[in-house]
């Protein structure tokens, strides 16, 4: 129950920084944000790392949704590389 209205709450403001600052395409977006949820969120327990004295919960995500999307794409680019 906890984790659903912690997506209701966020999920809007990830997928806005996905398609607007990242420049993201929409459909993609929702992809990589599916997958960030399943895979860091859910899978890995990624809440349990929030640290109040750190910063804002928003920020921790927001930072945490970029760095995977970053190594998303790096990992692609040396598949990419690599079948080249």
């Amino acid at each position: 129950v906890a984790l659903a209205e912690l997506l209701r709450i966020y999920l809007p403001a990830l997928h806005a920084h996905l398609t607007g600052p990242m420049r993201i395409d929409p459909h993609h977006a929702d992809d990589l944000l599916q997958g960030f949820l399943t895979d860091k969120v859910v899978e890995q327990n990624m809440i349990a790392l929030a640290d109040p004295k750190r910063g804002r919960f928003r920020t921790f995500l927001l930072t945490a949704l970029e760095r995977s999307c970053r190594s998303l794409a790096e990992d692609d680019a040396a598949g990419r590389r690599a079948k080249s």
